[in-house]
């Protein structure tokens, strides 16, 4: 990683303003030891890999790294990937997509609230409210402007706008423990 790479890096995972001290803080290093750096000494191969986790999962989930965490796998304290004193909250979530008609491919899964909770996160993809405007939607993708229904699973798994569909509701593999026990209230199905 250059040190060219590193700032733009910095400023993805960070803002335009103070990236360096949040990035140095993030790592668990001094101030320092990040401007050495731009000043042509090497970024370790670590610095590098974890700032390299970091921006993958910011691009799934809009969440920066929190400050000492060096295992951009271990979520933070709370359960989120997040800045100290800002969990960014998230739900298992019915997601459906409606650009085809009433009826589209649906998922449960984690969905990832900004800090504002104007816009959810999901897969990579980022959803805006239609606020009330939307037919039989009530989010769109703000990237594709396609239509989709997101809301709380049921207890009793009628997710659907319309009731049980013909197309199958799919679960992501790591929420479906959660969404059968906490959701469903039962052992999940084998």
């Amino acid at each position: 990683m250059t040190a060219e790479e590193l700032r733009q890096a910095a400023i993805a995972l960070f803002g335009e303003r103070g990236w360096m001290s949040r990035l140095a803080e993030a790592l668990g290093v001094d101030r320092s030891t990040v401007s050495r750096w731009f000043a042509g000494l090497p970024v370790p191969g670590p610095v590098a890999a974890a700032i390299t986790a970091w921006l993958e999962i910011r691009k799934l989930t809009g969440a920066s790294p929190a400050a000492g965490q060096t295992d951009p796998s271990a979520p933070a304290a709370g359960g989120s990937f997040g800045s100290p004193g800002r969990e960014i909250r998230s739900r298992v979530m019915y997601i459906e997509d409606k650009s085809e008609g009433l009826e589209g491919p649906a998922r449960i899964g984690r969905v990832f609230f900004s800090k504002t909770g104007k816009s959810l996160t999901y897969r990579g993809q980022t959803f805006q409210s239609l606020k009330g405007s939307g037919f039989k939607a009530n989010y769109f993708d703000i990237e594709t402007g396609e239509h989709y229904w997101i809301w709380g699973p049921r207890k009793d798994g009628d997710d659907r706008l319309y009731g049980p569909g013909a197309q199958p509701v799919d679960i992501d593999d790591d929420v479906r423990d959660e969404y059968w026990r906490t959701i469903r209230q039962r052992k999940p199905p084998r």
